[in-house]
This record gives structure tokens, C-alpha cells and sequence, in this order.
């Protein structure tokens, strides 16, 4: 079973290091499960950044946390452009 889908239906493996997270994130954000979330995000934000209310540019759904990943509820997410997803990144690569 793939990690993503083990977390997912609340198998919980061991403890993984930052590499491991970053492996597993990556194919967890390939997913058809990702997928439908994140569109559901988008359409639940009006196919508008959330930020700066752009629509002409495209859409993210970005994690407000990552607690809950591959569980996360739709409060968890929000959507963002580009501009102000990688913007939202770097602040948050600061910390």
C-alpha cells in the first residue's frame, strides 16, 4: 500500500524523517484523492484567490496546516494564485 494511502486510512507508520515526508507529500499531491480535494477547494473559494481575488491566474490549493494531510477537512485549505501561493511560501520559509 502506497504511504499516502496508509496515512490516509489511518495507518500509521513509523515516524518519518523530513525526506521521507517530502517523498510522500510529493506523491500524495499526484493523487486522484488530492486531486478532488483540491478542485473542491477551488470551486469552494469561487475559482478566486482567496488573497487577492484574481481569477485570471492559475489556482492552488494550499495546506493552512499540515496536521490533518490526506485527511485534511476543506477549513484546511485555501485557495491561492500562483502569485500569492508562492508569495504565502516564502513567508512561510522564513519562519
Amino acid at each position: 500500500m502506497v504511504n499516502w494511502l496508509k496515512w490516509l486510512f489511518g495507518i500509521k507508520p513509523k515516524p518519518l524523517t523530513r525526506a521521507e515526508w517530502r517523498q510522500w507529500y510529493s506523491e500524495y499531491l499526484k493523487s486522484p484523492e488530492w486531486r478532488r480535494k483540491a478542485d473542491r477547494c477551488k470551486e469552494l473559494a469561487g475559482y478566486r484567490c482567496e488573497d487577492c481575488g484574481a481569477t485570471d491566474r492559475p489556482l492552488h490549493a494550499h495546506h493552512k496546516t499540515y496536521k490533518r494531510v490526506g485527511r485534511e477537512r476543506y477549513t484546511d485549505l485555501e485557495c491561492l494564485c500562483d502569485k500569492c501561493h508562492g508569495a504565502r511560501h516564502n513567508r512561510e520559509d522564513k519562519k
